[in-house]
């Protein structure tokens, strides 16, 4: 049995999609910070300096490019992705 991979069925979908993981991300990510969670050394050189709320802006650009990143490589990946199901019973 052979599955068509379809990330998106539109780029208004994708765009949705990829701003509902921002934002909930943000809020989490803002929210844990605030907690004290974790925290980030903004006063090193790893950083730019620039915080929105809670986080660097390093953080928020990292929500943004890694699901971009992994749902556009599923998607130049579909013509070679195929998914074979085979249904094996559990062996005792």
């Amino acid at each position: 049995m052979r599955f068509k991979l379809q990330v998106f069925e539109s780029s208004k979908q994708a765009l949705f999609v990829l701003a509902s993981l921002f934002v909930i991300g943000s809020v989490l990510d803002n929210f844990a910070v605030l907690r004290g969670n974790w925290s980030y050394n903004t006063g090193g050189n790893f950083f730019v300096g620039i915080k929105i709320g809670a986080l660097p802006l390093e953080e928020y650009l990292f929500m943004i490019v890694i699901p971009y990143s992994y749902f556009n490589n599923l998607r130049a990946n579909k013509k070679t992705c195929v998914v074979q199901a085979q249904l094996k019973p559990f062996s005792k």
